[in-house]
């Protein structure tokens, strides 16, 4: 939301995770690592995994059920529109089966 996101857009987003590094790291020589690994979620395109990867990062790809590292979330933010009057937004994330109201 701070890069201009509406409330949907940002919980929309495909997200990234950087990880404190585990014991059964598949990634050589940073195994227990902080930040030794870093996983995107689908909708990052593959090239910038291959580009991440080409400078030496151990960027995975999280799917199906392995993107619930990501979390959830819901969203209600409180806007002043153009003409000054107070509205309210909300956003659901699209991973749960949760719902976002704003009421007053």
């Amino acid at each position: 939301m701070l890069r201009g996101f509406t409330a949907q857009a940002a919980l929309d987003a495909p997200r990234l995770c950087i990880s404190a590094g585990s014991p059964d790291s598949t990634a050589e020589g940073v195994a227990g690592d902080i930040n030794s690994e870093v996983y995107f979620e689908e909708g990052i395109a593959p090239e910038v995994l291959d580009q991440l990867r080409a400078m030496g990062h151990d960027a995975r790809l999280a799917t199906g059920l392995g993107r619930s590292l990501f979390g959830r979330g819901q969203v209600i933010q409180k806007i002043v529109d153009q003409s000054g009057r107070t509205v309210w937004a909300a956003g659901s994330d699209p991973r749960s089966d949760g719902h976002a109201a704003a009421q007053i």
